[in-house]
């Protein structure tokens, strides 16, 4: 008995990976270091509001420092963060 052999089908080249620089992170990495949702970045993104981003393939990404300067951007300035007065009430009347 003669085994037929099978035609080998050509192989579908597979895209070569997208080489990310290491400065850049992921938008699920962004989330979890800041304790934000990463549904929360998608809809600042698609508002055109939030830290720059940028698309890498199909993938939005953030430069690490541009991603800490937007989340310490903008403190709050509090009462027990501001320097204590020296005036021992005079200026306070």
């Amino acid at each position: 008995m003669i085994k037929k052999q099978k035609q080998l089908e050509p192989q579908k080249q597979k895209k070569p990976a997208t080489v990310v620089p290491k400065i850049f992170i992921t938008a699920a990495i962004a989330a979890q270091m800041f304790s934000l949702n990463t549904g929360t970045l998608a809809n600042l993104r698609s508002k055109k509001q939030g830290p720059k981003y940028y698309h890498i393939g199909r993938r939005a990404y953030y430069k690490l420092a541009e991603f800490e300067q937007w989340a310490t951007g903008n403190p709050v300035i509090t009462t027990d963060s501001l320097p204590s007065c020296q005036c021992e009430g005079a200026c306070h009347d």
